[in-house]
C-alpha cells in the first residue's frame, strides 16, 4: 500500500481518447470538504454530483481534436477550457462514456496513481 499519491498527471485512455489526470490528494480533499460534504437528516454524508465535478475539474488534457472542443466550447484546445467549462464539456457527453472516465478516474485515485501510470 502506498502512502502517497503521484504529484504528476496520470495518462488513460477511453474509448480512443487519451486523458491526462491529476490524481487527488487528502489535501485536496480536506481543502474541498465543505463543498461536497452535505447534512442530510443531521448527519453528513457526500454529495457526489460536487465531488464528480470536482475530479473532472482536474482532468489537465484530453486528444479531442480542434474541431470536436471549438463546435461544443467555442475555444480551440482542452488546455484553454477554465475548470467549469470541463464541466459542462463532460455534461454533453454520452452516459456510458461519462461513466468510463468517472471509472477510470475512481481507479487512479483508489490507487494513488502510481500503479497505472504509464
Amino acid at each position: 500500500m502506498k502512502h502517497f499519491v503521484s504529484t504528476t498527471t496520470v495518462k488513460f485512455k477511453v474509448d480512443g481518447i487519451e486523458f491526462e489526470y491529476l490524481p487527488m490528494t487528502a489535501g485536496d480533499e480536506l481543502d474541498n470538504a465543505d463543498k461536497y460534504i452535505i447534512m442530510v437528516n443531521g448527519k453528513p454524508q457526500q454529495d457526489f454530483k460536487q465531488i464528480t465535478e470536482l475530479k473532472l475539474k482536474r482532468i489537465k488534457n484530453a486528444s479531442y481534436d480542434i474541431n470536436t472542443i471549438k463546435s461544443i466550447t467555442r475555444k480551440d484546445t482542452f488546455k484553454q477550457l477554465s475548470d467549469n467549462e470541463k464541466v459542462d464539456l463532460f455534461k454533453k457527453m454520452h452516459p456510458t462514456v461519462f461513466n468510463k472516465i468517472i471509472i477510470k478516474i475512481n481507479e487512479i485515485d483508489n490507487s494513488g496513481g502510481d500503479d497505472l501510470k504509464n
